[in-house]
């Protein structure tokens, strides 16, 4: 009888032990699963910051085209208005300059 007692309590130790272990490995599949999702994520979200770092660098970029664009254009409307500018002629724009200046040359022509 107590031979059997001692039986009976080392199967169910035996299969606690089991059970333990079954839950044991199931638990540590687990957590490599999520290691690999982790690693996704983060290799996601890597290219995630490094596509954010390229779209701020390209819109500074941008902005200072822009900014270069505009200052080209006025000095463009300075450099070519300046001419009319120093005779006297303000107000008045390269377009009617022109026409008064070629106004003049076919009166000279006659």
């Amino acid at each position: 009888m107590q031979v059997e007692t001692v039986h009976i309590e080392y199967m169910k130790k035996e299969r606690i032990f089991k059970e333990s272990k079954d839950y044991i490995q199931e638990v540590l599949k687990q957590i490599n699963e999520q290691k690999i999702e982790n690693q996704v994520l983060e290799q996601n979200n890597m290219r995630l910051h490094l596509n954010v770092s390229q779209h701020k660098m390209l819109q500074d970029q941008l902005r200072d085209v822009e900014s270069d664009k505009k200052q080209i254009e006025s000095a463009i409307v300075q450099i070519t208005s300046q001419p009319f500018m120093n005779r006297g002629d303000k107000g008045q724009s390269a377009l009617q300059r022109i026409t008064s200046l070629e106004e003049k040359a076919i009166e000279k022509e006659k």
